[in-house]
């Protein structure tokens, strides 16, 4: 049995609904972690002691990740409105298995190994967004 791999517009119909599910978790996260965030440190009762020094930057680097989430996944939801997800920049298209494994993909396998393999992956470490450097 021959299973396609093209995607289809049901299939693009659940790959939206499955971004939009992701969009209002994200999004109901990162204001529930804000909020949380902005209680806890309030000037006046911010403790100064390192432990809560790493705490405050581990929940930044937290929000800054899931900030860049939301934003892979509004910009997937832009493509599918644009009529261009699903294909890459080289003009081929992705493979629906891709697509349904990471919904946020907006590369095919090749261009994410040349990517990868050149070191010019857009995943940041979650170093990149803390104030203080781990040591």
């Amino acid at each position: 049995m021959v299973v396609s791999t093209k995607l289809t517009s049901l299939r693009l119909q659940e790959i939206k609904a499955i971004l939009e599910g992701m969009q209002e978790d994200l999004s109901g996260r990162l204001q529930t972690r804000k909020g949380e965030m902005k209680d806890r440190l309030s000037p006046s009762d911010r403790p100064d002691d390192e432990d809560s020094t790493v705490a405050e930057d581990i929940e930044i680097a937290l929000v800054g990740m899931r900030t860049d989430n939301l934003h892979e996944v509004e910009r997937a939801l832009l493509r599918i409105k644009a009529g261009t997800y699903g294909r890459c920049k080289c003009g081929d298209l992705i493979a629906y298995k891709r697509l349904k494994a990471v919904p946020t993909v907006g590369n095919c396998n090749d261009c994410a190994e040349r990517a990868e393999a050149s070191g010019s992956s857009k995943r940041r470490d979650v170093t990149a967004y803390l104030e203080v450097p781990l040591h």
